[in-house]
């Protein structure tokens, strides 16, 4: 019990000489050689600098509010979720068939929000949260992709329409 009260003395003292530190007064010195420098002790010929207060910010003070009831998240709607890229109808020339997707999200994918890929109806497979993804071996002609954002009992939550592309790859007859 003795050793408390000197330590919140030593704790109550400490606060305010922080308290003095922080609201001290600023100096500007230019010295001799024309670079400034600046202190907390004035000297001669130093100039007194306005110093603004500190920007500070306070955050949502009932954090149990958030959410819904049911103890999952309630989420705003996405107000963009379209496949960007490839643009519908377009054409690709690539003997690997490498085709790029790309799909953009506004706002950001929301947390525990995964996107799953589909081509020609089939789950492309490797859902995340990336939003560009690049397709190896497709098979030449006409194909459509679409993206589905999935929640984290994988309910879907948005679709994107379907873009159709075409690939063209050489073969052993062209």
């Amino acid at each position: 019990m003795t050793i408390l009260i000197p330590m919140r003395c030593l704790l109550l003292c400490t606060l305010f000489a922080l308290s003095a530190i922080v609201s001290a007064q600023v100096y500007k010195i230019v010295n001799p050689d024309g670079t400034i420098s600046y202190s907390d002790r004035p000297e001669e010929g130093a100039e007194e600098v306005d110093v603004p207060d500190v920007q500070t910010y306070e955050g949502p003070t009932n954090l149990d509010s958030i959410g819904s009831s049911t103890g999952k998240e309630e989420y705003p709607e996405y107000t963009t979720f379209e496949v960007i890229k490839p643009k519908h109808d377009e054409t690709f020339r690539d003997n690997g068939g490498y085709v790029a997707i790309q799909v953009s999200v506004q706002p950001g994918l929301f947390r525990e929000h995964i996107i799953a890929l589909y081509m020609d109806g089939e789950d492309l497979g490797g859902s995340g949260r990336g939003t560009r993804i690049i397709l190896q071996n497709v098979d030449r002609g006409s194909h459509t992709v679409h993206a589905v954002i999935r929640d984290a009992d994988g309910k879907q939550v948005e679709r994107t329409d379907g873009v159709t592309f075409h690939l063209h790859r050489n073969s052993i007859l062209n």
